[in-house]
């Protein structure tokens, strides 16, 4: 599972404290970075460093470990990188703020200790036994949005098979979550699911996964009819290029700015990743980071 963090255009600066929640206005694209830290608290050098690729806001992983063989679901633990505890989201979330960047909680599952002969009845049995505990984890982190007046809050990544199975227990989720948090509710599914997704009337967004997505797929044009459709715009939440060819890289990252990223119904996404760097990250082994690589100079040039 994918360890994320996410941005957007917004000004966060402090807001007058009887509005508890800032609300969005899209007046341009989403200028995002899916931003992946570490076990090093986070510095504002860190931060600075989007503004040299223009990046408007940031947005942040909230892991749980699904633990499969114990069947347990956690978070919050000493055992997680400093990045994943509550003490290094809202340290970065001050950081960002600071910067007027906006930001994003985007929680979602990893799963340990998955066995191979686990069948997907066996799978959503599993998920559905945690169900309670997934919605503590999902309101703790609205309520933690709330406090700090964030105005996106995501309620799950990728977990569309338990989403298309049990509608309602998320459609009761997405109430409970907007009693506490009153800023905007997105979901994010894979790319090709969108249409089984029985969520988007309930949310603002359609949030899609579009990692390695050739940028001329005709599927881009399908989603383009859905959103329109829906009357949701829709936010890449996900997408890159896994591409150990920096040029290769490059030339896909400029054809989704041209071919998608424009669109009328796209409010652009967060570029899968970012790096939080320090003496421990070994760059050019990053094939899906643009940094310090010939993406970062057509990011560059599209979002100043």
């Amino acid at each position: 599972m994918l360890l994320l963090v996410t941005a957007f255009f917004i000004s966060c600066g402090d807001q007058p404290k009887e509005e508890t929640v800032s609300k969005p206005s899209f007046k341009n694209k989403v200028k995002g970075v899916n931003l992946v830290g570490n076990d090093h608290p986070l510095d504002i050098i860190s931060i600075i460093e989007l503004y040299n690729i223009h990046a408007n806001a940031v947005g942040l992983g909230v892991q749980a470990i699904f633990d499969m063989e114990n069947d347990t679901l956690k978070w919050n633990t000493d055992a997680m990188d400093w990045c994943y505890t509550n003490e290094g989201l809202q340290r970065t979330i001050e950081l960002s703020k600071e910067k007027k960047l906006f930001v994003t909680l985007q929680p979602f599952l990893k799963f340990e200790g998955m066995d191979s002969t686990t069948t997907p009845e066996q799978f959503l049995e599993k998920l559905d036994k945690h169900g309670d505990a997934y919605r503590q984890f999902i309101l703790e982190y609205a309520k933690m949005s709330e406090e700090n007046r964030l105005p996106v809050f995501s309620i799950g990544t990728v977990l569309d098979e338990w989403v298309m199975l049990r509608p309602e227990y998320w459609k009761n989720l997405i109430q409970e979550v907007r009693h506490l948090y009153h800023g905007d509710v997105i979901y994010t599914c894979q790319f090709r699911n969108e249409e089984r997704v029985q969520l988007w009337k309930d949310l603002n967004y359609i949030g899609i996964m579009a990692l390695d997505e050739a940028p001329d797929s005709a599927r881009y044009a399908a989603l383009g009819r859905f959103s329109e459709e829906m009357n949701k715009e829709v936010i890449f939440t996900f997408w890159g290029y896994n591409e150990s060819d920096e040029k290769v890289q490059a030339q896909k990252i400029e054809q989704f700015f041209n071919d998608v990223y424009k669109q009328d119904w796209s409010l652009g996404g967060y570029l899968w990743k970012w790096e939080v760097v320090n003496e421990e990250i070994d760059l050019d082994s990053e094939y899906y980071s643009p940094q310090n690589r010939t993406a970062q100079k057509t990011i560059e040039s599209y979002w100043k």
